[in-house]
């Protein structure tokens, strides 16, 4: 899900709702220039909203850079905290949360001398489960370390992250994730977009928070990046991403085809998909030119490719089926799409244009339900509400090269080696020691392996025998001896 913020204007709820938003962060703070027309939220807009089915949580921030609040310290804080509980009583919000903003770069010790204590103060004041902090990555992790904002329970507080500052990490304790700043929205209002990362998000009294699970942060996995050159739009045109289009290639391919058919043909789209490979060739935040002119700027488009030509009627591989599905699942978690539903957030390439694509993947077609089942399935697998767990700590980079190491893992462990089957042509002198087995861990632990059955097979009962011949040979020794002893005595009687 993704909520909206604002302060230039507001939106009606019915806009927010049709832009399928959730809901809305909103200022309970005074307007520190005129131009910002949506501080303070009013009781009106609060009924607005909760009629138009929207949840709302609440922000405290007056200063500006120059002039943050957090920065007056402990009787800033107070006098902020005693506010804010003031407006949301005036709004019959009592008992709800409040992210105190601290929109600049803070550093480590402004934090310690003097924010920590604003905090200090907002907690005195509404009591730490209603206390929330908006900041960068580092600040959300200093608050929480200092236990100055609400303790959600699973690694998360009620933090409120922007990209800004951050450095390009993420806070894994953050409950949203400013996402898109400064962007066209609802009723021509410029907006700021959030992802949810958590199923309390400060939309309800403290007392009501639900705590000790937490939304799994999704992950989009591509396998390959072939960035096309020409034939796609910059930007999406302020248009909201609202779902994800069905294609077939008409043709067998890979990224790279695709990369050679669209340099001359005026097409293009986001990912191509065969069968267990996703190559990516346009950013999700660009325009692909795939379906028409009205709705290439709200899609997502996937091409899959098929595995036979016309002869054949154009088959899609069920490993394609499967893999786009699950591709089409994640991009719907992870750009709020929700559950996939065809005609919600699902369509073809022939709902925009008159063409037959996608074929056989097309709605009341023979893929059809089978793409539609695992979308779902893989939909529902990677939105499940989680105990506490290390992924949200890691960013998208980080949990794909984790994905690459445990595929890579899998790989060296399921797959044969040489050296479980090449040791005849060894022996054979056919190849030579350094080709029995691969360049991994795993291939030297079976070539290790295989030594140590050889040595079993060969070696050891080798040994054995010579041993055993040893021992014989040196009770014939012991026994010419004694028989030689027993002749010399004889002569000395």
């Amino acid at each position: 899900m993704q909520v909206i913020d604002f302060s230039a204007g507001v939106p009606s709820g019915r806009s927010v709702k049709a832009a399928g938003y959730g809901g809305a962060v909103r200022y309970i703070s005074p307007p520190r220039d005129p131009w910002m027309k949506g501080k303070m939220i009013s009781r009106a807009e609060v009924a607005d909203y909760e009629a138009a089915g929207l949840e709302q949580a609440f922000v405290w921030q007056y200063g500006g850079a120059s002039n943050p609040d957090s920065m007056r310290g402990y009787a800033g804080g107070k006098k902020d905290a005693e506010s804010a509980k003031a407006a949301l009583d005036t709004l019959g919000r009592s008992g709800w949360p409040v992210f105190f903003a601290v929109d600049f770069d803070i550093s480590l010790s402004q934090w310690n001398s003097t924010a920590v204590e604003y905090f200090r103060a907002a907690v005195d004041v509404l009591g730490r489960s209603r206390v929330g902090i908006y900041g960068h990555s580092r600040v959300i992790a200093w608050a929480a370390e200092d236990g100055v904002v609400a303790d959600l329970g699973g690694g998360k507080v009620l933090g409120w992250q922007t990209p800004a500052w951050s450095q390009g990490a993420r806070a894994p304790e953050a409950v949203l994730y400013q996402g898109v700043a400064n962007t066209p929205g609802p009723d021509g209002v410029k907006i700021d977009i959030n992802d949810v990362l958590h199923d309390y998000w400060g939309q309800a009294p403290a007392s009501s928070a639900r705590r000790g699970k937490s939304v799994p942060r999704a992950v989009v996995r591509v396998d390959e990046e072939v960035w096309l050159n020409k034939h796609f739009n910059r930007g999406r045109g302020g248009q909201k991403i609202r779902r994800i289009t069905r294609h077939h290639m008409g043709g067998i391919g890979n990224a790279h085809d695709c990369y050679r058919w669209w340099q001359s043909r005026r097409a293009s789209a986001h990912f191509a998909v065969q069968g267990n490979h996703v190559g990516q060739l346009v950013r999700v935040e660009d325009t692909a030119w795939g379906n028409n002119d009205s709705s290439n700027a709200s899609s997502i488009i996937i091409e899959h490719s098929n595995s036979g030509g016309p002869e054949q009627d154009w088959p899609i591989a069920e490993a394609t089926i499967k893999r786009g599905a699950q591709l089409a699942a994640e991009l719907c978690a992870v750009h709020g799409l929700g559950r996939p539903e065809y005609g919600v957030n699902i369509d073809d390439h022939r709902d925009h244009s008159a063409t037959a694509c996608p074929y056989h993947l097309a709605s009341g077609e023979k893929y059809h339900q089978l793409w539609m089942n695992e979308a779902q399935r893989w939909y529902d697998l990677i939105t499940q509400p989680q105990e506490d767990s290390f992924m949200p700590a890691l960013n998208d980079n980080d949990q794909r090269e984790l994905l690459r190491l445990v595929k890579k893992l899998s790989h060296e462990i399921s797959d044969p080696f040489d050296s479980r089957y090449d040791l005849e042509r060894l022996r054979r002198g056919e190849i030579g020691e350094g080709e029995v087995f691969s360049d991994t861990a795993i291939g030297y632990a079976l070539e290790a392996d295989r030594k140590l059955e050889d040595m079993h097979a060969n070696m050891l009962p080798f040994i054995a025998d010579t041993l055993s011949d040893i021992s014989v040979a040196l009770r014939k020794i012991v026994s010419l001896q004694e028989t030689m002893n027993v002749k010399v005595g004889g002569r000395h009687e």
